[in-house]
C-alpha cells in the first residue's frame, strides 16, 4: 500500500470510525487526458478483430474497477463521413461503443478539434454520446445546451460538470439556436471568464463537487503558464473542487490549491495524450529520450477517491497510473492497404510485470527509453504510484473460541 493511502485511510478511520470504512458515501474516479484518433491510428485500430476496442485493451481493467472515468473525447464523431486525421478528425460511431465497453462515462467535447466536421460533425456526435449515455458537457445542439452544468449523483454525494475550451483553430462558430454550439472561452478573454467563474459559483451553491474541464495552456510544454495557471487558480476560488486540463498533449503537473475559503482543489494542468499517434522514437539521435516525441507518448491515469461525512467533502488516495503510447511493428491489412505499426496505450508497470511485454516486439533499447520516461513521468507529477486497496477477511484462518468474538481485517 503506497503511503499517501495510509495516511488517507488512517485519517479517514480516527475522526469518522469503523462504520465509516464500509461507507457508501464515497465514489472512485479515474481521469485520462486526449483520446484523439490520428488516422494511422484508426487504421491500426480498424485492422484489429476488436477495432477501436484495441485502444483499451491494457488500460479497461482500471476504469472498470472505479465509479466513474473522466477523458477528453478530441475527436467528433460522424458515421456519414470517412475516418480523418489531422488536421481535421473524424472517427466512427463504434469508438463511442468501445469507450462505453471500456468503462468510460464523462467526456469533455470542448477542444480545438470540436467543429473539424462543421455544424453538422458536432450535432452527430451529441447524438452519440447522448445515445450511449456519457455525462458530457462543452458542445451541445444548441449554444445553451453547450453551456450547461450537467448534475450527476452517486452514493449521496452530488457533482456538478462543466466543460469549455480557450481555443477553436481559428474557427469562427456562429451562436444560432437552431445550429450545434461548442463553449468557447479564451483564457485573455476577462468578459468570458467572468461568466464562467459566476457560472461555476452558482453550480457550486447546488452541488458537494463542482468538476471543471478546460482545454487550454500551450501545446508541448510540461510547464502550465502564467496566464493559465491565474485562470486555473481563479477557476478553484470560484468553486470548483477538480479542474481537469488537456490542449499541450504532454503532461503538466497535479497539484492541490488552497483556497481562501480553506477547500483544496485538486488540479491536473494537463493529463497529456491518453491515446494518439504522435509519438516517434528514433533512439539512435541525440537528445531521443527528451524529444518532444517522447513526450508527446508520456501519459497517466489519474486516480483519486470523492469522500462525503456529513456535510463535508474531500478528495483522498490521489494517485497515479503512468501510461506510455508504445508504437511497434505489424503486419495487418485495412481496406487491403497493409498496416505495418500499431499502437498501445500500456500501464507501464503492468507491461513491466508481463515477461512477454504484451507480444508488442519491443527492443532492449526501447524497454530501456520506456523506463527512462517513467522516471520523468514520476518526477514532473510527483504523485504516488496507484496501489489497489483491497480488504482481505481472512476467515478460513480463523480459528474462533469462547473469548474471541471478533475477525482480523487486513489491508494490503
Amino acid at each position: 500500500m503506497n503511503r499517501f493511502f495510509t495516511f488517507s485511510f488512517l485519517l479517514f478511520f480516527l475522526f469518522f470510525g469503523y462504520d465509516s470504512l464500509f461507507s457508501n458515501d464515497i465514489v472512485s474516479f479515474s481521469a485520462v487526458g486526449d483520446i484523439m484518433a490520428h488516422d494511422n491510428l484508426q487504421e491500426y485500430l480498424l485492422s484489429t478483430p476488436q477495432g477501436y476496442n484495441s485502444m483499451f485493451k491494457y488500460t479497461k481493467e482500471y476504469f472498470l474497477d472505479d465509479d466513474f472515468t473522466f477523458a477528453n473525447l478530441e475527436v467528433p464523431i460522424h458515421d456519414g463521413m470517412p475516418i480523418a486525421g489531422y488536421p481535421q478528425f473524424n472517427a466512427k460511431k463504434e469508438l463511442l461503443d468501445a469507450m462505453e465497453s471500456a468503462g468510460i462515462d464523462i467526456l469533455s467535447l470542448a477542444n480545438n478539434h470540436s467543429f473539424d466536421k462543421g455544424y453538422e460533425g458536432m450535432t452527430e456526435t451529441v447524438k452519440g454520446v447522448k445515445k450511449h449515455n456519457f455525462i458530457f458537457s462543452g458542445v451541445g445542439e444548441n449554444p445553451s445546451e453547450s453551456r450547461e452544468v450537467v448534475y450527476f449523483t452517486k452514493n449521496n454525494i452530488k457533482f456538478a460538470f462543466i466543460s469549455t475550451t480557450a481555443i477553436l483553430n481559428g474557427f469562427n462558430v456562429v451562436e444560432d439556436k437552431s445550429k450545434s454550439f461548442v463553449y468557447l472561452v479564451p483564457l485573455e478573454n476577462k468578459r468570458l471568464q467572468t461568466l464562467f467563474l459566476e457560472k461555476i459559483s452558482s453550480a457550486k451553491k447546488s452541488a458537494d463537487i463542482v468538476i471543471v474541464s478546460y482545454h487550454s495552456g500551450i501545446e508541448y510544454t510540461n510547464t502550465p503558464d502564467p496566464l493559465q495557471k491565474e485562470v486555473y487558480y481563479n477557476i478553484a476560488e470560484a468553486g470548483a473542487d477538480i479542474i481537469l486540463g488537456h490542449h499541450p498533449h504532454v503532461l503538466q503537473p497535479v497539484e492541490f490549491y488552497k483556497t481562501k475559503d480553506e477547500r483544496e482543489t485538486l488540479i491536473a494542468f494537463s493529463l497529456g495524450n491518453f491515446a494518439s499517434a504522435q509519438a516517434r522514437y528514433d533512439l539512435n539521435k541525440k537528445g531521443a529520450y527528451n524529444s518532444l516525441q517522447a513526450k508527446t507518448a508520456d501519459s497517466v491515469i489519474l486516480k483519486f477517491d470523492v469522500v462525503k461525512i456529513e456535510d463535508k467533502t474531500a478528495i483522498i488516495n490521489t494517485s497515479i497510473i503512468p501510461l506510455y503510447n508504445v508504437r511497434f511493428a505489424v503486419k495487418q491489412y485495412y481496406n487491403k492497404r497493409l498496416i505495418s505499426e500499431g499502437f498501445a496505450t500500456v500501464p507501464i508497470d503492468d507491461l513491466f510485470a508481463d515477461e512477454n511485454r504484451f507480444g508488442l516486439n519491443i527492443s532492449e533499447g526501447m524497454e530501456k527509453f520506456i523506463l527512462y520516461r517513467y522516471e520523468k513521468i514520476k518526477t514532473l507529477l510527483n504523485v504516488p504510484l496507484y496501489e489497489k486497496p483491497h480488504v482481505d477477511l481472512e476467515l478460513e484462518k480463523l480459528e474462533l473460541d469462547e473469548s474471541s468474538d471478533s475477525i482480523e481485517i487486513k489491508i494490503d
